[in-house]
């Protein structure tokens, strides 16, 4: 029987496993921060619709309290300090009404769709607004010598929601009526 013989050789030390290695780790690693960064663009792209879904939906809602006022708000309307159906009288605190009001509570907001507004698709609730009744305003757009006509000033605040709740935009007009 033959015997095989092994020559003596080198003790291997293992360099190659070593650099694969150190490479490997290398590559997960870039591999790791561009799966976070994609992750990052695609949450800001996520926010960025969310916010402006909220921002359409609030100035959609400003657009619906225009055709509100022109078409249901007179002298008699009940503006009060409680903002009772959302109609406000200015705060004699020094404080915003907007900044005090309780958006969720039905009473004291309008609902999108009082002014004849339809449907808002991609929002997770209805925009909310408040009316505020201003000075009123002497106007003299007259040739007659001292006729005066008296326009009201309105400060509308919407609130808009997004996708979620999470996204809230509140806008502020002021109009003349």
């Amino acid at each position: 029987m033959m015997e095989k013989r092994f020559s003596a050789s080198r003790a291997q030390s293992g360099a190659a496993l070593v650099v694969s290695l150190l490479m490997l780790t290398v590559l997960t690693m870039l591999g790791v921060s561009a799966m976070q960064s994609t992750i990052l663009q695609e949450k800001m792209a996520g926010n960025y619709r969310n916010r402006n879904l909220a921002f359409n939906a609030a100035e959609t809602a400003l657009r619906d309290a225009e055709r509100y006022i022109a078409a249901n708000i007179s002298a008699d309307s009940p503006f009060t300090t409680t903002c009772a159906s959302g109609l406000c009288l200015p705060s004699s605190t020094g404080t915003p009404v907007w900044e005090n009001i309780d958006w969720s509570d039905a009473g004291n907001v309008l609902t999108y769709g009082v002014g004849g507004g339809g449907t808002i698709a991609g929002i997770s609730s209805n925009p909310t607004m408040i009316i505020e009744i201003l000075d009123e305003l002497p106007q003299s757009n007259s040739l007659e010598a001292g006729v005066v006509f008296e326009s009201n000033l309105y400060r509308i605040t919407a609130r808009g929601v997004g996708g979620t709740d999470s996204a809230v935009v509140i806008l502020q007009e002021t109009l003349k009526n």
